[in-house]
């Protein structure tokens, strides 16, 4: 092994090791394992939190849905809540295209 194909493979050794070390520390990022249904969750997790965080977007959520600023933040916490109950949705093949439901308890 010369000395380029040493070099080559440490570097993609350190830069696994860095997304690893991402993917430890910050849950968003996903990782290997991680199924659509949980990186999907995990973004729409991710936006409401935003939504909720940055006034000027909850305000404009607010006036396109004609609602107060403060029942459009509640409904964004309480839609946040829903999604972390964790039921994935059984998705099934119909007409050429999958429809999701959630699949019963």
């Amino acid at each position: 092994m010369d000395h380029n194909d040493h070099s080559q493979a440490s570097d993609r050794f350190n830069i696994n090791s860095q997304l690893e070390h991402l993917q430890a520390k910050y849950v968003g990022t996903g990782h290997a394992d991680m199924s659509r249904f949980e990186w999907a969750v995990n973004i729409q997790r991710d936006s409401y939190a935003s939504y909720v965080g940055h006034y000027p977007l909850l305000a404009y959520f607010a006036v396109a849905e004609n609602e107060s600023i403060g029942r459009e933040r509640y409904n964004f916490m309480q839609s946040d809540k829903h999604l972390l109950d964790g039921q994935e949705p059984a998705l099934r093949y119909l007409n050429g295209d999958f429809e999701c439901s959630h699949a019963p308890s």
